[in-house]
């Protein structure tokens, strides 16, 4: 008797999540499927290829990734897949507290390791989202709530896809402009690129601090 319910796509993610290791000890690459469950926790849910349910399977599978000596991320992998959910599918402060809340007992270390590794993983998925959307997003809607949660102030965080760069974009006609111009002499068209291309230093030192 088979379950009509039964997703069976979903099935044999959920067997490759908990095989990892032995594929692995067979010469599987250790993190050789993190960009699998990352994908896929970026797709579970209404806007997403996936059913919510895959969020499970995918998250344990980058819980279960064969560790790796030579191959260190900059933070948790869960921590990532929970980020790439909230910046691929938008859910509810509810919804993503209640992971959160799950996940976070995984998590056996100090809560600075907690607080940097979130930090970390809105960075990534913010970059994330702004190729996903080619830069008409920079972040997500639960970004601030989640850096809050674990103690960090959203407006004095570093990252660059808060706010744009530090330096505003010259505006494309004076761009193109300059650089028709590139066969002159430099002495003649010096001072046209540091006044048009160049960022003036004081704006500079202002937007820095």
């Amino acid at each position: 008797v088979v379950d009509r319910g039964l997703d069976l796509r979903r099935e044999y993610y959920r067997a490759l999540s908990i095989s990892q290791s032995i594929a692995s000890d067979d010469g599987m690459e250790p993190q050789r499927l993190m960009p699998l469950w990352l994908s896929i926790c970026a797709g579970c849910g209404d806007f997403g290829r996936y059913d919510p349910s895959y969020l499970y399977v995918a998250l344990d599978g980058l819980l279960l990734l064969p560790s790796d000596e030579e191959f260190a991320t900059s933070t948790n992998p869960e921590l990532l897949g929970l980020a790439y959910w909230a910046a691929g599918q938008r859910p509810d402060e509810k919804e993503f507290e209640l992971e959160w809340r799950i996940r976070r007992k995984h998590i056996n270390r100090p809560a600075e390791f907690t607080k940097e590794g979130v930090q970390a993983a809105v960075a990534v998925a913010e970059r994330q989202l702004d190729d996903w959307t080619g830069g008409a997003e920079k972040t997500f809607p639960l970004a601030d709530w989640w850096l809050r949660n674990v103690g960090i102030d959203p407006s004095r965080r570093k990252s660059p896809y808060r706010a744009g760069s530090i330096a505003d974009p010259v505006p494309k006609p004076e761009r193109e402009a300059v650089l028709r111009s590139a066969g002159e002499p430099l002495d003649r068209i010096g001072p046209e690129i540091a006044d048009k291309l160049l960022p003036d230093p004081a704006d500079l030192k202002s937007k820095s601090t």
